[in-house]
Formats: C-alpha cells, structure tokens, sequence
C-alpha cells in the first residue's frame, strides 16, 4: 500500500514568499535566479533540483526551493520525517496551505473495494493536473510518501513548459 499526503499551496503566497526572500537577502549573497527553464534532453536524471529538509530552517534553503519550484516547476526535499502532518508543516513553511473540501490534505492510499476514487486505488494514473477547475488553482502540489508500495509507486513528472 502506498500513501501520500498532498496538499495544495496557494501559487501567490508562493512568489510572494520567494520575492520578500530575495529582496531580504544579503547584498554579498547571489540568489538563484529565477528564470523558467526546460528539462534537458536528458530530464531529471541528470539534474534533480533537491534539498535537505533541513535547509528550510534558513531563508536562504526556503529560497531556493522557491527558486528551484519557479525555475524548474519542480523541487525535491529530502529528508523530511516520515509522520502524519509533516507535509502540510512544510507546506506552510514555504507558503499557506488551502483547505478544499478535501480538507488541508487529501490522504492518496489503495482501499481496495471501498475505493471512490481513483487515487484510491492501486491502479496506475496516468499524467493528470490536479484541480484545474478550482478558483484559485493549486500553485504547488506537495507529496509526501509515508508508506512504500511493494511494487510500483513510481511518480513520474511531465514538463509543463515545453
């Protein structure tokens, strides 16, 4: 069984967070820039924007998952704790998370034959946006896997700038 907690962060809080960041830092500090750019030929296998968990404690580590998020549209941090609630705390670290009719998270694990939705299945999903159709619509989408499937389980990401 696989579950992932994912809530939505509201885009503006986002680049405002990744604006005041930037404007706060030091003059002798050079902040990424943040200009959008593709996947190389080569994808992500080459390049994963990633950091440590940790680095959030910094302005500097915020800023550049911000950066890493507007540039790529992607952004890995490793070594966040495995416990419930931990992906709506960092959620809110780097912007504020929007409560839906999901509530503040939607809770993704296979429930077999009581499923009501897809995500509540161990089927495959194939490349999807989520929640296109809502006022405002999630700027950032967070996964945090609390539990590895046996099998499967990959997550594959699609460049959306291309």
């Amino acid at each position: 069984m696989t579950r992932v907690r994912q809530p939505g962060i509201n885009s503006a809080s986002l680049k405002c967070l990744a604006s005041l960041l930037e404007a706060s830092a030091p003059a002798s500090t050079t902040a990424p820039a943040l200009n959008r750019s593709c996947m190389s030929p080569g994808g992500f296998s080459q390049f994963l924007p990633e950091i440590p968990y940790t680095s959030l404690n910094s302005r500097m580590g915020k800023l550049q998952l911000c950066s890493y998020l507007e540039r790529y549209g992607l952004g890995v941090i490793r070594g966040v704790d495995i416990e419930t609630g931990m992906v709506a705390k960092v959620g809110n670290q780097i912007g504020n998370v929007r409560v839906t009719n999901y509530g503040s998270i939607f809770d993704v694990q296979d429930k077999g034959a009581e499923a009501t939705n897809l995500a509540f299945t161990s089927q495959r999903i194939r490349a999807h946006t989520d929640n296109p159709y809502r006022d405002p619509f999630p700027g950032v989408q967070m996964l945090h896997c609390l539990e590895s499937a046996e099998e499967g389980g990959a997550t594959m990401f699609i460049d959306g700038f291309r």
